[in-house]
């Protein structure tokens, strides 16, 4: 749908980072035959969009979604604190800070950002609970990470 759309509309912003969320997820749980080509093809959009419109804060954060996957943390750090910067309502950024910081291995801040995309977003994906319980678990807090646990649990058995 992303490419019909950027056929009918080649600079459709929104579409564009869309585009390169589905190679990110593709490389993220290796559902492409070429890891490397999806982070590749996923960064080419994101440039794109960037140089369409250098203040997109979705396109920062699913460039800092897609250093995350390429273990760029800090860089990543970065792109998610901009896309904040530039849309201080963007949960999702929120959200992907929050698990950079837990890689970074900054558990307060973590906590905090994780608590910020579920104030934002009180309907969040199950996905922003982990923030938050992998938060508790680096500060050593297993019994405030649980709750969290047990409703992704309830939520998602599969997980």
């Amino acid at each position: 749908m992303f490419e019909e759309a950027l056929e009918r509309s080649p600079q459709f912003i929104t579409a564009i980072v869309g585009l390169a969320r589905t190679h990110i997820e593709d490389a993220t749980y290796g559902w492409s035959v070429d890891r490397k080509a999806s982070e590749t093809e996923a960064k080419r959009l994101l440039d794109g969009a960037l140089s369409l419109n250098p203040g997109h804060a979705l396109a920062y954060m699913e460039l800092a979604h897609l250093l995350m996957v390429q273990r760029r943390f800090e860089d990543g750090r970065k792109s998610a604190e901009k896309a904040i910067f530039i849309d201080p309502t963007l949960g999702d950024a929120y959200h992907v800070l929050a698990i950079l910081l837990v890689c970074l291995g900054e558990g307060k801040e973590a906590l905090r950002y994780g608590r910020d995309a579920l104030r934002l977003n009180p309907g969040a994906p199950e996905f922003y609970l982990i923030a938050v319980a992998e938060a508790h678990i680096l500060l050593k807090q297993f019994g405030d990470a649980l709750p969290y646990i047990q409703r992704i649990e309830a939520r998602r058995p599969q997980w």
